[in-house]
C-alpha cells in the first residue's frame, strides 16, 4: 500500500500543517528543528498568524514570519492567516506576496481578513475599525489584479489612503 503523506499530503484532499507557537521560538535552531520536524512528519504546511500590534502590544508581521520560515526548508508550505491587508498598501503587499512567491513557488498560501477582535491595532496605524471591511475589499480588487500580472489604474478612496 502506498504511503498516505506522499506527495506531502496526510490525506487526499486535505491538508494539513503546525501554527507556529504564539510566543515564537527561542533560536534559529529551534525554528529550523520545528519546521523540519513538521515536514519529516508528512505535514503540508506551517502556519502564522498576522498581528501589528495585538493587544499587549506583542505582534508580528506574518509575510515576514513566513518567509523567514520558507528559508528554513526547502519544500514545505507556508501559509499566512490571516494578513490584515487593511493595515497595509496593497501595492506593497502584492509586491511582497509576488516575492516570496517567487522565492518559495508553489508553497505560499496567502490568506486574508478583516481583523476586529483589538481595535487597538487598527487605531495604532491609524485605521478607523469601522472602515476594515470595506478597506479589505478594495486592498483586494488592487491586489488580485497586480497578482495576476496585471496593471492596475485605481483611485483609492478615502478607506485606503493612510490617515497618519
Amino acid at each position: 500500500m502506498a504511503d498516505q503523506r506522499a506527495g506531502n499530503h496526510m490525506t487526499q484532499g486535505v491538508r494539513v500543517g503546525l501554527s507556529i507557537p504564539p510566543a515564537g521560538f527561542a533560536s534559529h535552531e529551534d525554528a529550523a528543528a520545528y519546521v523540519h520536524g513538521a515536514a519529516d512528519a508528512g505535514l503540508d504546511h506551517v502556519f502564522t498568524a498576522d498581528h501589528v500590534a495585538f493587544f499587549d502590544g506583542r505582534g508580528m508581521d506574518g509575510l515576514m514570519k513566513v518567509s523567514w520560515l520558507a528559508g528554513l526548508h526547502p519544500t514545505i508550505g507556508v501559509y499566512v492567516g490571516v494578513y490584515l491587508l487593511a493595515l497595509r498598501h496593497p501595492v506593497a503587499v502584492a509586491r511582497q506576496v509576488a516575492t516570496l512567491a517567487e522565492q518559495a513557488p508553489g508553497r505560499l498560501t496567502f490568506g486574508v481578513g478583516v481583523g476586529g477582535e483589538d481595535r487597538h491595532e487598527m487605531e495604532v496605524v491609524g485605521v478607523d475599525p469601522a472602515t476594515r471591511g470595506r478597506r479589505t475589499d478594495e486592498s483586494l480588487d488592487v491586489l488580485r489584479p497586480l497578482l495576476a500580472g496585471e496593471a492596475v489604474d485605481h483611485r483609492a478612496s478615502s478607506t485606503t489612503r493612510p490617515t497618519s
